[in-house]
């Protein structure tokens, strides 16, 4: 399994960015997820399951979403490797 990352402040396409690339891999025979990091709320997992795309949400609350994740890979990684993923990307809001 491949870990990809893609952070970057509210509203500048990291959803969009990650629907097409997702689209390319599963045209390419591959399977990838989403791992979802914010702060205190997000829909974009309805987004991601809207298009059958395997997703789970993390939020961070207090810390920065990258650290947050940094500290929670361990358990990202397994949800990966229990729905045989080929790529898990992480998208952040990071701070």
């Amino acid at each position: 399994m491949r870990l990809i990352t893609v952070c970057g402040p509210t509203a500048t396409g990291k959803t969009s960015v990650l629907l097409h690339a997702i689209g390319a891999l599963q045209r390419r025979g591959r399977r990838a997820g989403v791992i979802k990091m914010d702060c205190l709320a997000t829909g974009d997992d309805q987004v991601y399951a809207e298009h059958g795309i395997p997703v789970q949400v993390g939020l961070s609350g207090g810390l920065c979403p990258d650290h947050y994740f940094s500290v929670n890979i361990d358990e990202c990684c397994a949800w990966a490797e229990e729905q045989n993923l080929d790529f898990l990307l992480c998208e952040s809001a990071g701070l």
